[in-house]
């Protein structure tokens, strides 16, 4: 994109081929990526447009749970600009429809083909502007490239799919007619630009105090006027079909987002939620009060600088320099406004190319091409989005399920903000902010002499200063000119601002911070497993990502998982009569976790965490826990008994335990509690660093003086009768896979069986002392089942934890084996010498007749656990409400309707008569069941 002018290829062939290429480039492109959040509500909303006839404002206000974000802060995001986007969009979809290319790659390619041209007539637009300021032919030429060619905005255009080259490329037709004295025109094409997008507007004070100044007042209304007759004439329809909707999406959408993007508010804004947390992250009211602050401060910062730029272009009689006061317009929005994303620098980088070739200034030409290289760079890395340009439908063509998903799980659209994200997002902005900062001192610099002064001077002074000296008016111009300074200006409408936000807002008392809601634990707790899955594609009528496992339908149709979708779900939960939800925590993904466990305090439902390790160790970014057997099989959902295995299990525990800090959190005998399911799936492994495990282990086992290796190779040469005199001795004669572990029947097999078990126990002994040496007042409750290699007994974990129940995936096993529905099956038997918690399973098995549910066996366990004694007192665990992939899904389905839910409620109902309840902070010994 730089580089001599004079050696670059471009200049040596004609301007149509320049072109060409540059179209071909973008055809090229356009299919094959495309944002995945965005494209997504682009492409929905205009097929709902086209095909139902339903705007995307009624949409939005009817609130489907689809149209709220996927991440973090899980706002409605759905199509929120004016309508004249959505009818192109409409068109080249219905040309699409007519040519019967329908494949989600052909729709992304329609849908996108008008926002990647617009970028030719962007450059062609910059060349005419430069020739009305006399710039020379080749200065123009290179300019062309610069548009052309620039990463950035091909990447914005072509791979992202926004549409801000488009509402630029209107703008300068615009500023082409204003340059040529035909204004109407201008107004025309000013109109049709903010009809695109309301960034366009932010030009227009710009525009009106230019109309003004050379016009006259009257001239420059008409102007206007004609202008807003376009905006109101194609958007009446859309507003008639939803006034709320319409200005919801257009207007009141924006205002209310949180701070995003490279500026000092996004900074501030997520100190203070991450050095708060979880205090402000679980007071939605006090996070609403701080973004409803920010977004007052930054509205009013920017609002005044642009109504000062258009009184400096009012006032400034010797300067036609609509370039520059376009520049600083836009550099204004990115600098003040409270959202800077990575699009809305479009604007400032083509006026500032305007600029730099209008006054042949190179230093600021080297600055647009650092700056644009900068942010295409930054934009790719930053949240590690280079995956989410890429469609689902393309991701898996090129790599298949598996790595599709494991690249999905990078970006936080997937998962969440992990430590991969925060450090793509620091990087990201080391690359941009050296050229960022030069272009904020450009700014500084020019933007100074406007705001020296007040309004008064600039606007009014000369214009009212002609209407008389009464004393009343001299009074107003005083009162004007006391105010019309920047900063009280500025203070005047944050304030205004401000009010408007909190009078609005739901109501911020001081019991909705200080005063914890009541949450009433009953014993016996029904509790109900909760698990959330996320969809890649967005789009929640394909199943995709973790759904694609699944073999059933939720009852609504839509297969994914996130806060909106949670909401109903808790509705329901609350309905059936379960009174606790049991929250997966993933790593990385406690957000999700928070914002559930915040909707349950609204239910009265009480929360806990829980940590299903199977589900865990099958994350891609942790295979390497999955325990290698040594004949180069590694098995998933297992894990590897290692240093860095348990390291991950205490960060994960760590994470769920923010949910302790709740009113609504479970407590077992005055602590609180943590579940962990699949402790049984464990396997030994035969890498470096497991081996090296079972080795630290002896030292232990053999009571010997950690790191005394000496007295470690003496006891097993003398105990093995082999020499031991290093570590490779000992691998050496140690088993190398599992195979020999189980099989062989020396002394050293035996031994290494035997330590095997003893670095289970030491495993999770050094993880239950790390967790209660740091919680404190914890109970670690695990579900378990038989061994896999039957070399630990019940009574190692029943020794291990505070308590054991029953594992899924034990179950899981058994009902498989006993598929006889008509056979009585009891699973409550194998722990009910130490145990208060009792476990409950609804299992769809995916059999070649179809989905086929265990529902006899649930109504069965279901009615033991209620039914274990007289005056129970104890936790019911049912598991689970969505978890699809293993198939114990209580959630209402198409394929079951009902069924799960009615069962529950009929037995929950019934006993609720004959049970005696008490408050689970009094409860202080609990019924445990006596031996037959």
């Amino acid at each position: 994109m730089g580089g001599n002018e004079d050696s670059n290829w471009f200049f040596r062939v004609s301007r149509f081929k320049v072109y060409l290429f540059a179209l071909v480039i973008r055809i090229f492109l356009i299919g094959f990526f495309g944002e995945s959040w965005d494209i997504y509500v682009f492409i929905e909303s205009t097929k709902q447009f086209v095909d139902l006839g339903v705007t995307p404002y009624q949409v939005a206000l009817s609130k489907p749970p689809y149209i709220y974000m996927p991440y973090y802060p899980f706002i409605e995001n759905w199509f929120a600009y004016p309508p004249l986007m959505l009818l192109i969009f409409s068109f080249f979809y219905i040309l699409a429809k007519m040519l019967g290319l329908t494949s989600p790659f052909f729709v992304r390619f329609f849908i996108k083909l008008p926002v990647s041209l617009s970028d030719l007539l962007l450059a062609h637009m910059v060349c005419l502007l430069l020739r009305d300021f006399d710039v020379p032919p080749e200065k123009r030429r290179y300019a062309e490239l610069l548009i052309l060619y620039n990463p950035f905005l091909v990447l914005l255009s072509t791979v992202w799919g926004v549409f801000d080259g488009f509402v630029t490329t209107l703008i300068l037709i615009s500023i082409y007619y204003i340059i040529r004295d035909q204004h109407m025109k201008s107004s025309i094409f000013i109109a049709l630009a903010a009809l695109t997008k309301q960034t366009a507007l932010f030009f227009t004070p710009i525009i009106f105090a230019y109309w003004a100044r050379k016009k006259g007042l009257f001239r420059a209304l008409v102007y206007s006027a004609t202008a807003l007759f376009i905006f109101i004439t194609v958007s009446v329809p859309f507003y008639l079909s939803s006034p709320r909707g319409f200005m919801q999406q257009v207007l009141l959408m924006h205002v209310a987002r949180p701070p995003w993007g490279y500026n000092i508010y996004t900074a501030v804004y997520y100190i203070i939620v991450f050095v708060s947390t979880p205090f402000v992250t679980l007071n939605e009211q006090l996070l609403l009060l701080i973004i409803d602050l920010i977004s007052a401060v930054a509205l009013s910062l920017f609002f005044v600088s642009l109504i000062f730029l258009a009184g400096r272009v009012y006032s400034d009689k010797k300067s036609d320099n609509l370039i520059l006061y376009g520049l600083l317009a836009y550099l204004s929005f990115v600098f003040l406004n409270k959202v800077s994303n990575e699009p809305y620098f479009t604007y400032g980088l083509v006026f500032l190319l305007l600029y730099a070739f209008k006054n042949d200034n190179k230093k600021m030409i080297r600055l647009y091409t650092n700056f644009s290289y900068s942010l295409f760079t930054a934009t790719l890395i930053a949240a590690v989005r280079f995956v989410i340009f890429l469609p689902s439908d393309i991701l898996k063509f090129l790599f298949g399920q598996d790595i599709a998903e494991a690249l999905w799980e990078l970006s936080p659209y997937y998962g969440e903000s992990g430590p991969l994200v925060v450090v793509t997002l620091f990087i990201a902005a080391m690359i941009i902010l050296p050229e960022l900062i030069n272009l904020f001192l450009f700014y500084l610099e020019n933007i100074s002499p406007t705001l020296h002064g007040d309004l008064f001077t600039l606007i009014w002074g000369k214009t009212l200063g002609k209407l008389g000296s009464s004393k009343v008016l001299k009074s107003l111009f005083n009162f004007l000119k006391k105010i019309s300074s920047f900063k009280n200006l500025t203070a005047l409408l944050t304030i205004l601002l401000l009010f408007y936000h909190i009078y609005y807002a739901p109501p911020l008392t001081a019991s909705s911070i200080n005063n914890e809601p009541q949450v009433t634990q009953k014993w016996p707790v029904i509790a109900i497993h909760y698990t959330w899955m996320s969809n890649p594609t967005h789009d929640p009528n394909i199943r995709d990502g973790d759904w694609i496992y699944s073999y059933l339908t939720p009852i609504e149709g839509y297969y994914e998982s996130k806060e909106s979708y949670m909401v109903g779900d808790l509705e329901l939960i609350k309905d059936t009569g379960f009174s606790a939800i049991l929250i997966e925590i993933y790593p990385g993904r406690s957000q999700k976790a928070s914002v559930l466990a915040t909707r349950s305090i609204e239910m009265g439902i009480s929360v806990a965490p829980y940590i299903d390790l199977g589900r865990l160790f099958s994350l891609s970014y942790l295979a390497n826990m999955n325990p290698d057997l040594g004949n180069g099989t590694t098995v998933k959902e297992f894990y590897a008994l290692k240093d860095t295995t348990s390291s991950q299990i205490l960060n994960t525990i760590y994470e769920g335990s923010s949910l302790h800090t709740l009113p609504n959190a479970l407590k077992y005998k005055n602590n609180y509690t943590i579940f962990i399911d699949g402790v049984h799936l464990v396997l030994p492994s035969f890498d470096p660093e497991s081996i090296g495990y079972q080795i630290e282990s002896m030292f232990y086992y053999f009571n010997i003086t950690q790191f005394n290796t000496t007295a470690l190779y003496e006891t097993l040469s003398n105990r093995w009768g082999v020499p031991i005199d290093s570590l490779d001795d000992i691998y050496a004669v140690y088993p190398s896979n599992i195979t020999e572990l189980l099989e062989r029947n020396d002394i050293i097999a035996r031994d290494a069986r035997s330590i095997y078990v003893f670095s289970f126990e030491r495993f999770w002994r050094e993880i239950i002392y790390e967790t209660k040496n740091l919680l404190k007042n914890v109970t670690i409750i695990a579900a378990v089942g038989e061994d896999p290699l039957n070399l630990i007994n019940k009574k190692v974990y029943q020794e291990l934890f505070d308590s054991v129940y029953f594992s899924k995936y034990q179950f899981k096993e058994i009902a498989l084996r006993y598929s006889d529905e008509n056979k009585t099956i009891s699973f409550l038997d194998l722990f009910n010498d130490k145990t208060d918690f009792k476990s409950v399973f609804f299992y769809i098995a995916n059999t070649s007749a179809g989905p086929k549910p265990y529902s006899y066996t649930y109504k069965q366990t279901l009615q033991e656990a209620i039914n274990g004694g007289h005056n129970d007192q104890k936790i019911i665990i049912v598991f689970s409400w969505n978890d699809y992939i293993n198939g114990f899904v209580i959630e209402p389905t198409k394929e079951l309707g009902y069924q799960q839910i009615d069962i529950t409620k009929q037995y929950l109902s019934t006993e609720e008569k004959n049970v005696s309840y008490f408050l689970a902070t009094d409860v202080t010994e609990f019924w445990r069941r006596k031996k037959k």
